[in-house]
């Protein structure tokens, strides 16, 4: 992979392990760096938490239940919309750690509000607003040495 930097400015990471993941699934040799379509550039850690709602919430096929226990790469519009049910159902109260943030680019931060502004049938007002705070929330800025 060639030297695309992480929102921190340092080195991509991976998201997942590409031996995990089947032709189909959303990350390139691993990487959370799809520049097309979907845009999966969010790499979320499937804990039992995410996995058993997140498909659910987003109106999706019933595929996240399989990725328990493991990272993936997933769209910016769903994980928008996902924060913004998220806050609806809990009352704002976001479960932290869900985020790989080392594996999500910085063009993220660059490209985030046009990317995350809808998702499908399901969009909720402002969604990309709460999505960019709570990326901002899970991965803050870490301060240079």
């Amino acid at each position: 992979m060639s030297k695309i930097k992480n929102i921190y400015g340092t080195e991509l990471k991976k998201c997942n392990s590409n031996s995990d993941y089947q032709l189909y699934d959303s990350s390139i040799n691993g990487y959370c760096n799809e520049p097309y379509g979907g845009y999966h550039n969010i790499c979320i850690n499937m804990n039992e938490f995410i996995s058993n709602n997140f498909s659910e919430l987003t109106g999706q096929s019933d595929w996240s239940k399989s990725k328990q226990g493991k990272n993936h790469c997933i769209c910016q519009g769903a994980w928008a919309n996902y924060i913004a049910k998220l806050k609806q159902i809990n009352n704002n109260k976001l479960p932290l750690g869900i985020l790989n943030c080392e594996a999500i680019p910085e063009k993220v931060l660059k490209e985030y509000k046009d990317k995350f502004r809808r998702w499908n049938n399901v969009t909720i007002n402002n969604q990309h607003i709460d999505a960019y705070n709570e990326l901002l929330r899970q991965c803050p800025k870490r301060k240079q040495n």
